[in-house]
């Protein structure tokens, strides 16, 4: 690495220079709360400060040389965040000419400033330059953008604490001043993306907040910078992938796929270790290949050769409410070796159908178990990597699960019997209502928001409901024989009404789980007796074997 620079500089001379923020940057993305810290960081320092010469220090950027500009690897948030108040205090002092000259840029013959250039030109896919552009040139404020909700709240806190504070004229020239000259940022500058990218790297180790897949974006970037209509596609492409914020997760399922392909069952290192390593990491060149595998892994395009699975698919859900990401890891390395591309969607061959059921209801058996038993994922990681090992290579899988499983499910059984669900209970719910025999599961498959409801009331405690005695009440409210799984809006209905009125909402039910209790002509404490043992038995027969 070549030499860097870090030397603190204040605002003044921060916006000196331009900067770009690069196509690979997430969005703009601050919201109110770390607006409002700033402006009352940067308020309390003006008011507080001991003497003139008094520095407050924001924090750093790394950046490196593109042309006459800096690009920033990172900060663009807190530089970004930072024109737009610089921007607020410039509406309100617009006699104040040094302002302008930090938010736009100068005429290079003239030294006059330029009103169509801004000091930062971002790159991002979204639409922040329009947005920034908007704000700063044509005094465009208007929209839901959270850049344009940022400059709105800025505003309105500075012009809210200059009359709350009565500050005149004069204290608003020297708050000006304290924020140009007091406040400084230290640049990181970086000789090269590289260099630039290591100080990244090595930041977020040290515990800032800075996302993998932004190292991931820079390096899949890096290979189509001067080819543009590469870039276009890789724009495309990884925006639709990221449409809902989980190219971090996708990028996880496929470090587990490479793990499987490659028959690595050893212990799990950090995910930007693993891909950037130079000698076991992946080829971020190969981008093309790369972008084909996450799309492969993102279930949003999930397709199946014959009409969707509706039971396969209710059964897989249950997996979203197992408390860790490791019950998904063998379904999503299953479903990259098989899936196939047709007409340019991903299809799941029908006589892979049957297998795909297999292993989904083996998973849930295997990852409630231990998550009832145990609560604990370290237990379940071994097992993890040796199943998705077995899966990739078109091994029988199965003694995997079966190890051990006998042993656990007695630890599992006692914690059903003693009531403790730990974080499984909506998910045992759900698995209850899913394996009812009358459940029509397409109705379950298409299910709105649903909730856990309680038969006995939980809201307002022990009100000698029905006979019940308050010992009862306290011991048998949360058991899998007062829940039960109801849709959302039927459940505000029924919310803490007596039995003879919940029923009235049980029975509009799509749930036959629901359904089933309209049978009981009022809820009383023997009428839980028969409902929790029914339940606790099927529940127990359906764990009791893996095979």
């Amino acid at each position: 690495m070549k030499a860097i620079y870090a030397n603190p500089k204040k605002i003044q001379e921060i916006f000196q220079n331009m900067y770009i923020i690069p196509e690979f940057q997430r969005p703009y993305s601050w919201v109110d709360e770390q607006c409002t810290k700033l402006f009352e960081d940067l308020t309390d320092f003006f008011k507080d400060r001991d003497n003139i010469e008094e520095s407050y220090y924001l924090g750093n950027i790394v950046i490196y040389p593109e042309g006459e500009a800096w690009v920033v690897i990172d900060g663009q948030q807190r530089l970004t965040t930072i024109l737009l108040f610089i921007k607020a205090i410039f509406s309100n002092a617009r006699s104040v000419t040094i302002l302008e000259e930090l938010l736009m840029g100068k005429d290079p013959l003239t030294g006059k400033v330029k009103n169509d250039v801004l000091k930062i030109e971002s790159r991002v896919i979204e639409d922040d330059k329009k947005d920034l552009e908007g704000i700063i040139l044509h005094d465009s404020f208007t929209g839901k953008s959270r850049i344009k909700q940022n400059y709105l709240l800025l505003e309105k806190m500075l012009k809210d604490w200059i009359k709350e504070n009565g500050i005149n004229a004069e204290d608003v020239n020297k708050f000006i001043s304290t924020m140009l000259y007091n406040v400084v940022l230290l640049p990181i500058e970086c000789n090269s993306r590289d260099d630039a990218l290591t100080i990244f790297n090595t930041l977020n180790n040290r515990g800032l907040p800075l996302g993998d897949a932004d190292i991931f974006k820079a390096e899949l970037f890096q290979s189509v910078m001067t080819d543009q209509q590469s870039k276009k596609e890789l724009i495309k492409r990884w925006t639709i992938l990221n449409k809902n914020d989980q190219i971090d997760s996708l990028f996880r399922d496929y470090m587990h796929v490479v793990r499987s392909e490659r028959g690595e069952t050893g212990r799990e290192i950090g995910m930007r270790k693993y891909f950037t390593d130079s000698k076991n990491g992946i080829n971020f060149k190969d981008w093309r290949a790369i972008l084909g595998s996450l799309e492969k892994l993102n279930m949003d395009n999930k397709e199946y050769e014959e009409d969707k699975p509706i039971d396969i698919e209710n059964m897989w859900s249950l997996l979203n409410d197992v408390p860790n990401e490791y019950c998904q890891y063998p379904i999503k390395v299953f479903w990259f070796k098989n899936v196939f591309l047709n007409d340019s969607s991903l299809f799941l061959p029908k006589n892979k159908l049957n297998e795909l059921k297999k292993l989904v209801i083996r998973t849930v058996k295997y990852y409630y178990l231990y998550a009832v038993a145990y609560n604990a994922v370290n237990t379940i990681k071994d097992t993890t990597y040796k199943v998705c090992k077995a899966i990739s290579n078109g091994e029988d899988y199965l003694d995997e699960y079966k190890a051990k499983y006998d042993d656990v499910f007695k630890d599992f059984e006692r914690k059903i019997r003693e009531y403790k669900y730990g974080r499984c209970r909506r998910g045992l719910v759900s698995l209850l209502a899913i394996i009812n025999d009358n459940q029509n599961q397409n109705d379950i498959l298409n299910l709105p928001k649903w909730e856990v409801e309680h038969i006995l009331p939980q809201k307002g405690g022990y009100n000698n409901y029905n006979g019940w005695t308050e010992e009862q009440y306290e011991e048998k409210l949360n058991t899998l024989g007062n829940f039960v799984m109801l849709e959302k809006e039927l459940n505000i209905k029924a919310s803490n009404e007596y039995f003879k009125k919940k029923k009235i909402e049980y029975d509009k039910s799509l749930i036959q789980d629901a359904k089933d209790i309209t049978k009981f002509a009022d809820w009383k404490y023997e009428n839980w007796e028969i409902r929790n043992e029914e339940r606790e038995k099927t529940l127990l027969n359906f764990f009791r074997t893996i095979n």
